[in-house]
């Protein structure tokens, strides 16, 4: 990192600045506002890096869930027939708090966020795509972007083409965002995949998938331990002529090559949803994706090395499983730092009953490799309360 000006009168630059890398993260739109180095500095991708690497950031997950207000039931309750406002909330593990991250500004009164929009975090931004727009319910192509560093929201460049609908997406790598699958206006099942580059605000389109995949997941597989770069995947869906009929396949696509591979049997059986919805997926350490079954609750390890015996039969196995008192559903999970998995439920009254594993560093994964439930599970809303319990649609990691 080039010097700047003094940073802090009086110390040396490499002294202010690890001064600076340890202020929290929740201070810095406060930081930049006292000069315009400060303000270069916070705003830059190398100050988040060198945050990382003296491990000054820290682990959060942001989940899409319905609002509800702080007053009295009567109070916060919405008309009859009238969706909840949905919103984002901000949960960190290590402390088990919450807090709430500002609605956009652009949809006013009619909510906070898109309703079933994709959301994806890149280094200290989070990424809101597309989704359906919570007063007209017309599909977006919108790209609203929320700056942790500053504290504030922005627009970014709008996703080609007509408006897709529940569509596979994810963050690759340390600058890209990709959409993939999903369905258009017509409902029709799309197989196109396009790629945001982040830090140039614009999109550019990527082969096609070999099938349409409505209703699919994407998932980020990290490939570090084969010096080879991330991997974007697209979990099951299913086709327009197929509908429901939730595919046990998986498509990866190698950014570095632009061509996708596909694993046959990625899904167990037991895994292939017809009546729940597509379960949920979350890439969680090197090559391996954890499946989480909605109507179950039972947590799968699916192997997506890319090693030549592991071309045609990927491994899968059980290896642990939501306490009763999670609920009948799960709702969201998100991959953590160090390989750990925050699975959130909810029970039939749409309550958000999240649990997540302990935090063990120093292991390749934090769910139970046992065939039984041995794992302590946690409840992720410790002093949270009833104000973080509405219904969850979407969750993703992010480092601050």
């Amino acid at each position: 990192m080039a010097p700047l000006q003094e940073l802090i009168p009086g110390l040396p630059f490499d002294v202010a600045l690890h001064c600076l890398v340890r202020v929290p993260h929740t201070s810095h739109p406060q930081m930049q506002r006292v000069c315009r180095e400060w303000e270069s500095l916070i705003a830059s991708p190398d100050f988040y890096a060198l945050r990382k690497k003296c491990a000054t950031t820290r682990s959060a997950i942001v989940v899409a869930q319905a609002h509800k207000s702080p007053k009295s039931p009567e109070e916060q309750q919405p008309p009859k027939g009238a969706l909840p406002p949905f919103g984002l909330s901000l949960y960190y593990p290590s402390s088990r708090s919450w807090e709430r991250i500002p609605p956009i500004p652009e949809l006013g009164d009619h909510g906070g966020i898109p309703l079933f929009s994709g959301i994806a975090a890149v280094e200290s931004k989070l990424f809101i795509v597309g989704g359906w727009n919570p007063s007209s319910f017309q599909a977006m192509r919108s790209v609203f972007v929320f700056d942790f560093s500053r504290g504030a929201w922005s627009r970014g460049s709008d996703m080609p083409g007509a408006a897709r609908s529940f569509f596979a997406c994810c963050a690759v790598g340390d600058d890209s965002i990709f959409v993939a699958g999903g369905h258009d206006e017509s409902k029709n099942a799309l197989r196109s995949c396009d790629r945001y580059l982040v830090r140039e605000d614009r999109w550019e389109p990527m082969p096609d998938m070999t099938q349409e995949r409505d209703e699919s997941r994407g998932i980020a597989i990290d490939r570090s331990s084969q010096r080879l770069g991330p991997k974007f995947g697209v979990v099951s869906g299913y086709g327009s002529d197929s509908q429901g009929e939730f595919s046990r396949s998986a498509e990866f696509l190698d950014p570095a090559t632009g061509k996708w591979s596909r694993a046959e049997d990625l899904i167990d059986d037991s895994l292939v949803s017809h009546r729940d919805g597509t379960n949920l997926f979350v890439g969680a350490g090197d090559s391996i994706v954890y499946c989480c079954s909605r109507s179950s609750g039972e947590i799968w390890r699916l192997d997506c090395c890319d090693h030549p015996r592991n071309a045609t039969n990927r491994c899968s196995r059980r290896v642990g499983q939501l306490p009763a008192n999670c609920g009948k559903a799960v709702a969201a999970c998100a991959g953590i730092s160090g390989g750990g998995v925050v699975v959130l439920g909810q029970d039939e009254r749409g309550v958000l009953a999240g649990f997540a594993p302990p935090d063990r560093r120093d292991r390749r994964d934090s769910v139970s490799d046992s065939k039984d439930s041995a794992t302590t599970w946690v409840d992720v809303l410790g002093d949270g309360g009833d104000e973080f319990r509405g219904v969850v649609q979407a969750a993703c990691s992010i480092e601050l």
